[in-house]
């Protein structure tokens, strides 16, 4: 039970990141910030590198099926390029953050 709690607030940030993404999409900058920033603060966490690229398929997986006859191979491979972005430069976040040490 406790995990499916912490998986939920977990996914429920991840939406609010793709929101604010999909906010800035006509200001690049502001995503590629945005998402590096998250990268940095991730380490704290002692995020996988390698786990980063995992979200933008299992988020993709998660929705389609809500979008009935809706969903097309152009509106996946939006996601997709979506999420390509945000986990490039969210990686890049991980591998710059300056590294502290006691």
């Amino acid at each position: 039970m406790e995990h499916s709690a912490i998986l939920r607030s977990h996914a429920l940030r991840v939406m609010g990141t793709v929101e604010k993404c999909i906010g800035r999409i006509k200001t690049p900058e502001k995503l590629e910030n945005l998402m590096h920033e998250l990268g940095e603060r991730h380490t704290h966490y002692n995020a996988r590198y390698d786990f980063v690229d995992l979200v933008g398929n299992q988020f993709v997986l998660a929705i389609k099926p809500h979008f009935d006859n809706q969903w097309t191979p152009e509106i996946e491979d939006a996601w997709v390029q979506l999420f390509k972005v945000m986990t490039y430069h969210m990686k890049k976040g991980l591998i710059d953050a300056p590294v502290i040490t006691y």
